[in-house]
């Protein structure tokens, strides 16, 4: 099936549109010498133990699951999942740990957009940043970001771009909230 152009640009126009929201969100973002690997992406961003719990956690998500569901006495599965429960709070950082500063931001599944202070930075389409953000249920994402588009005002960067990288978990949960509170 093919498409006519105007059309397909109406189509991307309207993914594009999709799955948004304004947000004031933790982010601690790094230049980067171009796309990098998760490990890397986390020690540039000074993540490295937070990064090193999860990727754990990760690994023994689904046979810890298969496991338990495996188990026949239901109180014991119960307790089993209860401890899995609180296996994933102790890694997770508390809200007093936020991994940024509060940012406006325009957040998507695919992206996002933020303002940077300072007109000294110099950014353009194709660099890569490395960005850490803490979504309001106090679960941080770490990625990397493809620069698409910056603008400037007299004081400020405006930085727009697209996620690279985007660990499983992380996906599920930005996905997951998008989801619930875009305003598209």
């Amino acid at each position: 099936m093919t498409t006519e152009p105007g059309l397909q640009s109406a189509l991307l126009d309207e993914r594009r549109e999709s799955w948004r929201a304004d947000l004031e969100l933790p982010l601690r973002w790094c230049r980067l010498p171009g796309f990098v690997d998760a490990d890397t992406l986390a020690i540039a961003l000074g993540l490295e133990a937070w990064h090193r719990r999860e990727r754990i956690l990760a690994d023994i998500d689904e046979p810890l699951r298969q496991a338990i569901d495996q188990v026949a006495d239901p109180q014991a599965a119960t307790a089993l999942r209860l401890l899995e429960v609180a296996v994933r709070r102790l890694t997770e950082p508390t809200h007093g740990e936020a991994v940024g500063e509060p940012t406006p931001v325009n957040l998507s599944v695919d992206g996002l957009s933020f303002l940077l202070p300072g007109s000294d930075l110099h950014l353009q389409p194709r660099d890569w940043l490395g960005v850490a953000m803490t979504l309001p249920d106090g679960y941080p994402v770490i990625t990397c970001v493809e620069v698409v588009w910056v603008g400037s005002t007299k004081d400020r960067l405006h930085v727009g771009g697209r996620f690279h990288h985007v660990a499983e978990h992380a996906a599920r949960k930005l996905n997951r909230y998008m989801l619930l509170t875009s305003t598209h």
